[in-house]
């Protein structure tokens, strides 16, 4: 009988870093993010049990929710990193690309511990 958790969280997450930048051509150069992000979370949620057999719903087996909900919230400082690159198409336009990990987001005990990976990509105009 599997049982699977329902929920969500809100996130607010200052931040702050060094962003290394080495160039390996004229035009394209790699970048490092190292910093730390302070992080507040707000859970909510529940617990249901899934796919309990009974007879006598049409196909054997219904959703049954266990009336257990819960909510908590956690802070505190933690790691951050990244790695990405950049290629200057021309002296104005520049395209990018990189990924970014908040690292072991510390939370509220029935959550275990979270880690947030951000996938961005994107064109910058300088003029």
């Amino acid at each position: 009988m599997p049982i699977r958790r329902l929920g969500y969280s809100l996130n607010r997450c200052p931040d702050i870093g060094v962003h290394f930048i080495l160039p390996i051509t004229e035009n394209f150069a790699l970048e490092g993010l190292l910093g730390a992000a302070y992080v507040s979370t707000d859970y909510a949620g529940g617990t249901t049990i899934v796919g309990v057999p009974n007879p006598s719903y049409p196909d054997g087996v219904q959703l049954n929710d266990v009336d257990e909900s819960y909510s908590d919230d956690d802070s505190g400082f933690t790691a951050t990193y990244g790695v990405g690159a950049t290629f200057a198409f021309t002296d104005s336009l520049t395209g990018f690309a990189r990924y970014e990990r908040i690292h072991d987001i510390d939370t509220a005990d029935r959550w275990g511990g979270i880690e947030a990976d951000t996938a961005s990509a994107g064109l910058r105009y300088n003029f």
